[in-house]
């Protein structure tokens, strides 16, 4: 009895959840974590986020890290305690325990404090695994990304706030992360409005009646009174008024995700949009060289060193560039070389080509436990019911299993808080783009990265991306 009790105290101590006798703790947790969890899994590195963070507009400084993990790039991490401290006072208030290796979080509840808050953490960079230590809310499993470092449990910000009832954003090139919770009324940018007025009070705009008089869809009774644009079948029947492509542009221009059939990119010219994930500072997830090989910038890996995802995404992107142009497709590069695109720019680009590209094709390769094997493909929640995504969906999962690739599991279509989870999926579906985001292979695990280790691997896979691709779009319009 008395063994169980000390493991439980440890388990306690590993997920941050008791921290009154912080250093110590740590270094007790820290060998429990090196016996449970880097045996079983590839280790990451974990950077100590210097982001600002405003709750509801005040800047807050809870202690987490910066790791990349997933398809849309790095995430910051912090622990429940720390959150849920930050939040005892709002609206989305929650409490947190730890009972039986389970943690149980319950919205509404008061928060109780232990001391073990808003602590300062270790410097420098720090090695990391994944925990999958059980989460429940109000008695409901959840889904939350978490990482054990230094003997304590941090959760990705994101997954926090769409669980526990808060939002989470990024600003100013992802230097400043924003939470906002229900109860909060953000202040109406009036300074900046006033400020512009330059143009609202040049007489040209306001007192000359050619241009005030000029807007004709507003003030001349015709076309409001007349019914011969609101009444006559003539004017809602004829296709020149929705099929046009002139006319879908309005109905795109305020982003509103009611064109998943993509009417807007219509023009005949088939336009993708490739994506390739992370690049320069931000490596991905990472693994172990499984044997010797070459990396596509001839650069000789020795078996043991540690192999990056940008590493694999660039060559991929470029060999399935190349095949979609000699095969007449347009193609744009989010990007072309070993550069760092962060999540922010990667959003202004997937909008600047919103009504000409007719595809975002997301190009990563994964990391979790080094256990984990095969392909995924991670679609628009909006197809999780049938359509576009899940067609596609289906047909690159056809192809992958034609490289002789295993399923990791079925096409995922997983929502978020806004929309889509993933970041460059809600990005795309903003615009009414269709994408996908493709990863082929856990590079954490010595088996499964060997498909993609050979220059002629790498081809296999940007061919079957190019045939699936072709494949699509040879039943569907672009």
């Amino acid at each position: 009895m008395r063994k169980r009790i000390i493991s439980l105290m440890l388990a306690a101590l590993m997920l941050g959840l008791t921290g009154a006798n912080a250093a110590g703790a740590q270094d007790e947790a820290g060998s429990i974590t090196s016996a449970t969890a880097v045996g079983a899994a590839a280790s990451k590195t974990a950077y100590v986020s210097k982001m600002e963070i405003l709750l509801d507009g005040e800047v807050v400084k809870p202690a987490g890290y910066l790791i990349s993990q997933g398809a849309v790039g790095a995430y910051t991490y912090f622990k429940l305690r720390d959150i849920a401290y930050l939040m005892k006072d709002k609206e989305c208030k929650f409490g947190v325990d730890f009972k039986k290796g389970t943690i149980l979080l319950t919205r509404g509840a008061d928060y109780i404090a232990d001391g073990s808050e808003m602590k300062a953490i270790k410097g420098g960079n720090q090695k990391t695994v994944a925990s999958s230590i059980p989460v429940l809310i109000d008695g409901k499993q959840a889904e939350m990304e978490a990482f054990i470092i230094n003997g304590f449990t941090y959760y990705k910000l994101r997954d926090i706030g769409e669980n526990l009832g808060f939002e989470v954003d990024y600003r100013n090139q992802s230097q400043q992360g924003v939470m906002k919770t229900p109860d909060y009324v953000e202040p109406e940018p009036e300074p900046e409005n006033p400020n512009k007025p330059d143009e609202n009070e040049k007489p040209d705009n306001t007192d000359k009646p050619s241009n005030n008089e000029k807007p004709d869809n507003t003030d001349k009774p015709d076309n409001t009174d007349k019914p011969d644009n609101t009444d006559k079948p003539g004017n809602t029947d004829k296709p020149d008024n929705t099929d046009k492509p002139d006319d879908p542009e309005n109905p795109d221009k305020p982003d509103e995700p009611e064109g998943p059939d993509l009417t807007a990119h219509l023009d005949g010219v088939l336009t993708v949009l490739i994506d390739v994930g992370h690049g320069g500072t931000d490596n991905g997830s990472d693994g172990i060289a499984p044997k010797d090989f070459t990396n596509y910038k001839g650069k000789e890996i020795k078996e043991g060193d540690e192999i990056y995802e940008k590493d694999f995404n660039l060559p991929v992107a470029l060999y399935l560039r190349d095949m979609l142009k000699a095969s007449g497709v347009t193609v744009h590069m989010v990007r072309d070389s070993d550069k760092t695109i962060d999540l922010i720019d990667r959003k202004d680009i997937i909008e600047s080509y919103a009504e000409t590209a007719d595809l975002c094709f997301s190009v990563h390769h994964n990391a979790f436990n080094s256990n984990a094997v095969g392909f995924e493909v991670l679609a628009q929640v909006q197809y999780k019911d049938g359509g576009d995504g899940k067609d596609f969906g289906a047909i690159i999962e056809k192809h992958y299993f034609s490289n002789k690739r295993v399923r990791h599991r079925p096409t995922v279509f997983r929502e978020g808080q806004n929309g889509d989870y993933y970041g460059i999926l809600r990005y795309a579906a903003n615009v009414g783009m269709l994408a996908v985001i493709s990863e082929y292979a856990f590079i954490d695990n010595t088996e499964d990265v060997l498909c993609v280790l050979t220059d002629e691997g790498l081809r296999a896979e940007a061919q079957a991306m190019h045939d699936s691709i072709m494949e699509y779009f040879s039943t569907h319009e672009y």
